[in-house]
């Protein structure tokens, strides 16, 4: 049987995050009562849960590390 996911969630390569980066750092990470993203969805449910030190493809994508690229990749 396994374990349903979201489709989104196979499309962004959601995964364990490394130590540099995760979700609780990206601009699109949503925390009220349970972590959520809004890329994912905010919907209730267990399948729109994220783990906070999990990470995505369009993390990369952040404005909180669009500074540290422009002043540090050249």
């Amino acid at each position: 049987m396994g374990v349903k996911k979201l489709q989104i969630k196979e499309y962004l390569h959601y995964r364990k995050g490394p130590t540099w980066g995760n979700c609780s750092q990206c601009n699109q990470y949503i925390y009220a009562v349970e972590p959520r993203c809004n890329l994912i969805g905010d919907k209730p449910g267990r399948l729109y849960k994220i783990n906070p030190q999990n990470i995505c493809d369009k993390y990369d994508n952040s404005e909180s590390i669009k500074q540290y690229r422009e002043k540090y990749e050249k």
